[in-house]
């Protein structure tokens, strides 16, 4: 994904489908004498959480408008219910979906890293 050189050193950055194919990678260079550290290993979203991070469309959605409106800019630039007349939805329905949509996005990334460490 990255990489800078130095005369003395490599820095990479190495994204792997799982945990084997790391060691795999660490197996073939300790074979070949190739001196490496690895710096940190993470797993930024659960595997099955897709490109959102495991929000639905429609979280998405009113995340992102919501974002892009200023509702949570301070002070606020925007409210549930401009919200809720772009999304067609009443307001509370808006702060029902931004609620679940933040619980999906902590659940899908955050926790997820705390669960790996």
């Amino acid at each position: 994904m990255d990489a800078t050189g130095h005369a003395d050193q490599w820095l990479f950055e190495v994204r792997f489908p799982d945990h084997e194919s790391l060691s795999a990678f660490k197996t073939a260079l300790d074979d070949a004498n190739i001196p490496f550290e690895v710096i940190r290993v993470y797993n930024p979203t659960k595997p099955d959480a897709g490109p959102w991070y495991g929000l639905t469309p429609t979280q998405r959605e009113a995340l992102v408008l919501a974002t892009e409106s200023g509702y949570y800019d301070i002070p606020r630039t925007c409210t549930t219910v401009e919200l809720a007349e772009e999304l067609g939805i009443s307001d509370q329905a808006v702060t029902e979906r931004l609620r679940r949509a933040i619980v999906n996005l902590v659940s899908h990334t955050l926790l997820v890293a705390e669960e790996n460490d």
